[in-house]
């Protein structure tokens, strides 16, 4: 299966990167920090109770979902600034619940690697590279396209971004990896609790410390993500602010505090601004600059010889 899903994500990148112009990452800011915090928001079930919060407040904070949590917001009137995909495959159940609202707004920020069915779906596209994938010294692109500690899931690449960027406070919702009743491990809204979906919960064995006190119950890989994530906490030296008002497991190093708690800034200038600088900070990058494809009759034919 390595050698298949190494394959197909090199097949991946060369349908994308060929495919429009758009935008490459970089592990450190171009320019001066944002004026906000980064509100990472996941698709775990206690995002239900937050989502009244994040819609009043969204213009003090910007918004990154990821993954299936984009319908969620959408339907509860939150439009994320940014929306990050991971999956090189069965990426169409999470983007299809979100078509029937205007997407052109938000930025895809994914690896170049992401399933093409996200092409054209969103406005801007920021691409990054995975560790260890043949694609990006392939193409000889540079290593600062790599973000830090960026998986196994879809908010481990999330919060690289954000911490990377140098947003001056990160805060999680929904980010439960895991959750307090293994029945119901998904916020309303997703394509996991649509009735005509054959997703059924899936075993949590594991118990780990929750947010607010008590036990959450976690998924072998979700466990292995919430230690990335402490892990990806701990490597920050700038004192940055992490916040998890998620009621699932805890994150070391993000206090606990509920979103009724949250102290919300109002920002003095437009987000949309604020977007559009972190956004175009990105070099661009042009399919003029991949290298020529090696026909197939010519393959054949050496492959003959």
């Amino acid at each position: 299966s390595t050698f298949y899903d190494g394959c197909l994500m090199l097949k991946n990148a060369e349908i994308n990167l060929r495919h429009t112009p758009a935008r490459l990452y970089r592990n450190s800011p171009a320019g001066d920090a944002p004026d906000r915090p980064a509100w990472v928001i996941g698709s775990g079930p206690s995002l239900d109770g937050d989502l009244a919060f994040i819609e009043e407040h969204q213009d003090s904070a910007i918004i990154i979902s990821c993954g299936s949590a984009l319908a969620a917001l959408l339907a509860a009137g939150v439009t994320p600034d940014i929306h990050v995909e991971l999956e090189n495959i069965e990426v169409a159940p999470t983007l299809d619940p979100a078509r029937a609202f205007d997407l052109s707004g938000i930025t895809l920020f994914a690896p170049a690697s992401v399933d093409p069915v996200t092409l054209d779906t969103f406005g801007e596209t920021v691409f990054a590279f995975r560790q260890n994938l043949p694609n990006q010294p392939l193409y000889g692109i540079a290593s600062d396209t790599v973000p830090a500690a960026a998986e196994p899931t879809v908010v481990n690449l999330a919060l690289a971004f954000a911490r990377e960027q140098g947003f001056p406070q990160i805060c999680f919702f929904g980010v439960d990896m895991g959750a307090r009743d293994p029945s119901r491990d998904h916020a309303a809204g997703t394509w996991h609790t649509d009735p005509n979906s054959d997703y059924a919960p899936v075993a949590h064995p594991h118990i780990v410390a929750a947010n607010f006190g008590g036990d959450c119950y976690t998924t072998p890989g979700l466990r292995q993500a919430l230690q990335v994530l402490s892990h990806a906490v701990g490597l920050d030296r700038n004192n940055r602010d992490y916040v998890n008002c998620s009621d699932g497991a805890a994150i070391a190093g993000a206090r606990p505090e509920r979103a009724d708690e949250l102290t919300v800034d109002r920002p003095t200038r437009p987000k949309k601004d604020a977007v559009d600088r972190l956004v175009q900070s990105f070099p661009a990058w042009s399919p003029d600059r991949m290298p020529e494809t090696w026909p197939g009759p010519a393959m054949m034919s050496v492959a003959l010889d």
